[in-house]
């Protein structure tokens, strides 16, 4: 197996999940209107499907939906982090994670 592949099969096991189907494809152009093809599928052999464009996306939802995280830390290591502004209009205030609330320093 490879090394991404051992990554899922240990962080389904933290949560005695089973995977039927680990594949990934590789990224690429899919028919008008569809967005992207490729990247990762695991299906469980309890019917959940997970679905992601990388390996760390993937990682971040088996944690998030499995894990149930409540704790700010935890929810702050697995986010993926998506910038809102603070004041939508003062963009000098910065930019802080709409999901897990902590403030982000991007810098252009």
């Amino acid at each position: 197996m490879s090394k991404n592949k051992d990554r899922v099969v240990r962080t389904l096991a933290k949560y005695n999940l089973e995977a039927d189907e680990i594949d990934w494809q590789p990224l690429g152009a899919d028919f008008e209107m569809c967005g992207r093809s490729g990247g990762w599928y695991v299906h469980l052999t309890n019917g959940k499907d997970y679905m992601a464009l990388n390996i760390d996306f993937l990682i971040n939802e088996i944690e998030t939906y499995e894990g149930h995280h409540t704790d700010p830390k935890l929810i702050q290591k697995y986010c993926n982090h998506i910038p809102i502004y603070i004041n939508q209009y003062d963009h000098s205030e910065g930019c802080k994670c709409c999901k897990c609330n902590i403030y982000l320093d991007i810098t252009t």
